[in-house]
């Protein structure tokens, strides 16, 4: 584990989706729903410490196929979920550290508002690599979401 100081830096998205609150809870929490808008594979155990892990590349070796080794923080059901993030392996020993992601719910008059906060950011070139990827990502996995309740 890294011994740089964290920076204050938070990645911030949100998303609109036609959906109530308990349908959006489930994408996000259940690994069948997962494997329909976000990887091609997940793991989720809804307890402290029980595996948050969404797998892609699943023609690689175990332990570089995505999220393996993410675990649930906290959450409380249909309102906000916690969870530990790791980088994709292209990013090479900065995989190994985590940062962390929370997922909150509210109701709109269309649907739901999903707010993602990714933080936990530390100082450094390889780490600003890591940050602009991600700002990139979620606005990509924001969309999936969208995507898969207007379908």
């Amino acid at each position: 584990m890294t011994d740089r100081p964290l920076i204050e830096h938070h990645i911030r998205k949100n998303a609109t989706v036609a959906a109530p609150r308990t349908k959006v809870w489930q994408a996000w929490t259940d690994p069948a729903v997962l494997r329909q808008w976000f990887g091609r594979d997940a793991r989720v155990e809804l307890r402290p410490g029980g595996p948050y892990e969404i797998l892609f590349l699943m023609d690689n070796p175990p332990g570089l196929q995505g999220g393996e080794g993410n675990t649930i923080q906290s959450w409380e059901p249909n309102c906000f979920l916690a969870f530990t993030w790791n980088a994709p392996p292209t990013f090479g020993p900065l995989r190994d550290e985590r940062t962390w992601v929370r997922i909150e719910l509210s109701d709109t008059s269309d649907g739901t508002r999903v707010e993602l906060i990714h933080y936990g950011w530390r100082e450094g070139e390889d780490w600003q690599a890591v940050i602009a990827y991600f700002e990139n990502a979620w606005d990509h996995v924001m969309r999936a979401l969208a995507e898969h309740f207007a379908r």
